[in-house]
């Protein structure tokens, strides 16, 4: 889901997160509620195969050589807070209509 990206964006971009976490919180705050138990427990098993915070940025370099600059890891960080509020704004407006015009569903799936 778009919610799940925008909110891992925000919140590992926040810098105070690993990886794992960003993704356990993001998870709590968009898609747990949709899932089913066995959903739930697949995605808990899935999670622990998260890379390490300085792997994961280090994939986001073009050039390797950008990893080692002094300011990437504060830059990174800084355009996941504003692409994940961004993401957001435009999910948040979209939901908007879909409740307006009774098109939002609550339903559980898996």
């Amino acid at each position: 889901s778009l919610h799940f990206l925008g909110c891992f964006l925000y919140e590992f971009g926040q810098g105070d997160k690993s990886v794992e976490d960003a993704i356990n919180t993001s998870y709590g705050q968009t898609l747990k509620r949709f899932h089913g138990w066995i959903t739930r427990g697949l995605f808990s098993i899935a999670i622990r195969s998260s890379p390490y915070k300085e792997d994961f940025l280090q994939s986001l370099a073009i050039d390797p050589n950008d990893a080692r600059e002094v300011l990437f890891e504060q830059q990174i960080l800084n355009e996941m807070i504003e692409h994940g509020s961004n993401i957001n704004n435009v999910l948040n407006k979209i939901t908007d209509f879909y409740i307006e015009n009774e098109l939002e569903s609550d339903e559980i799936i898996g």
